[in-house]
């Protein structure tokens, strides 16, 4: 890592309690055991961050197994609104939204076209009622963290009888966005440092960010492409 780089301080949002595991379908590992990717959030130079850590073998040499998405603070709130939204929907009908993260870099998009997408965060509910988060690009393994049971606790009625799985899956979505939402919110506001003027090099522009002229290193990808 070069010695210029800031290296991130770890917070509550790096507790592996708060991280999502999903099994990656039809590959096993040593001992034919499944092998797991998780998604965390974190909070990063006053942005939140979605994180997926594949775990592939076959995608360790991209980006060494991480998909990452950058997103605007008002929008990274948006999305969390709007996904309370769509699991109060009705149970009966797919509904799925992403949020795309487009390459910053569009010296090379043609003027009127759309510039290219380089991941994108989808959410949803499916027709089983269970809602689910993914983060999708370009070539990358295509993974949904559905939320549900775990293997320590499940909910049950006063009669006995256990809360169906569509249920208990909605119930832990908005209890994941309300602790994400409560912990993004606290660490911007309590690690907020305002982003300072660079000379050479990097520039930034007034809200923070490499100016559109930087280059970017995650894939580029077409909207038709994102699975979900």
């Amino acid at each position: 890592m070069p010695e210029n780089r800031k290296t991130r301080s770890k917070t509550i949002l790096d507790s592996r309690r708060l991280a999502l595991s999903a099994p990656i379908t039809g590959k096993t590992g040593e001992g034919g055991k499944k092998i797991w990717s998780s998604l965390t959030v974190s909070v990063f130079n006053n942005l939140p961050c979605i994180t997926v850590f594949t775990n592939d073998p076959d995608d360790q040499k991209n980006e060494n197994g991480v998909i990452r998405a950058v997103v605007d603070p008002i929008e990274f709130s948006a999305v969390l609104i709007d996904f309370e939204r769509v699991i109060a929907g009705p149970d009966s009908k797919e509904n799925k939204r992403q949020l795309c993260n487009v390459e910053r870099d569009r010296s090379n998009t043609p003027q009127g076209e759309k510039p290219a997408v380089r991941s994108a965060f989808c959410y949803g509910k499916d027709e089983d009622g269970i809602a689910w988060v993914a983060l999708s690009a370009r070539g990358r393994p295509n993974i949904r963290f559905d939320f549900g049971y775990s293997r320590y606790h499940y909910l049950q009625h006063k009669s006995g009888e256990q809360v169906s799985k569509s249920e208990a899956s909605q119930l832990f979505a908005l209890g994941w966005i309300h602790l994400v939402r409560t912990f993004v919110t606290d660490l911007m506001r309590t690690e907020y440092e305002h982003p300072q003027a660079q000379n050479e090099g990097g520039e930034k522009n007034n809200r923070g960010r490499n100016s559109p002229t930087a280059k970017s290193h995650y894939s580029e990808i077409e909207e038709d492409d994102i699975p979900y």
